[in-house]
């Protein structure tokens, strides 16, 4: 039975331009700005870009680990209403509740005070788009606190 061989390829090359890894031994064209890069680095710089890192090239033209670049505002703006459409969502339930409880003439949940924090907090989130600080994630209408414990 012949032995399988699972080598590494002796030399890996990384190309900023393509934003990827190529090796003489696996790949017939190499773009000309590929730089060469050990097997320990290589792997660390992979597991960089797993954490959410990025390569970019070192004062000498080695590949580095540097910070992802934050996304565009644009892209920021969306998340951020993604979120707070969320929050709106998963605040529905208490504000039903409440009105039902409140025409069945039932002890309520939430008492006066509580019922008014949640609907400022509420209108908070729908005017947060218009605020200047939007889509700061820092500047985000915080709930009231009591509202983790339900």
């Amino acid at each position: 039975m012949a032995e399988e061989r699972t080598t590494q390829p002796e030399t890996w090359l990384y190309s900023f331009s393509k934003t990827g890894w190529f090796s003489p031994s696996y790949n017939i064209e190499i773009p000309d700005d590929a730089v060469p890069v050990s097997l320990e680095n290589m792997i660390a710089l992979k597991a960089g870009v797993t954490a959410g890192q990025v390569i970019v090239p070192g004062e000498d033209g080695e590949p580095v680990l540097g910070e992802s670049p934050p996304p565009p505002t644009e892209v920021l703006g969306t998340m951020e209403r993604r979120w707070r459409d969320f929050q709106l969502s998963a605040t529905d339930p208490l504000v039903t509740r409440h009105r039902d409880e409140l025409e069945l003439e039932l002890p309520t949940t939430l008492n006066a005070e509580q019922y008014q924090q949640l609907q400022q907090y509420r209108v908070a989130l729908r005017f947060w788009p218009e605020s200047a600080d939007f889509p700061t994630q820092v500047d985000r209408p915080q709930p009231p606190n009591w509202l983790a414990e339900l």
